[in-house]
């Protein structure tokens, strides 16, 4: 039985790594007083680096919220069930 609590623990750890990461940018963002929302995607233009940063970004806290729940929930799984490939995968994601 520890061992299983061990692997439920241990599958939580980079999902919820990233998506500390996720409310840090957020509060850098606020704390600068800044609005990044430029590195966003937009239609029609040729900012490639907007592809890799706007997962990154979020406008609000209500935001950032609805989604880490998916985030944590989700690779969470990716974690526990899936034991052969997963920083691979999550690093896609």
């Amino acid at each position: 039985m520890k061992k299983e609590v061990k692997n439920i623990v241990f599958s939580l750890v980079i999902p919820a790594l990233f998506v500390l990461a996720l409310w840090l940018i957020w509060l850098l963002e606020l704390g600068l007083d800044t609005n990044w929302h430029r590195l966003g995607i937009y239609p029609r233009s040729n900012n490639l680096l907007g592809i890799l940063t706007s997962p990154l970004i979020h406008s609000t806290a209500k935001h950032l919220f609805s989604n880490s729940i998916p985030i944590l929930i989700l690779g969470w799984c990716l974690f526990y069930f899936r034991k052969i490939l997963p920083l691979r995968c999550f690093r896609v994601v």
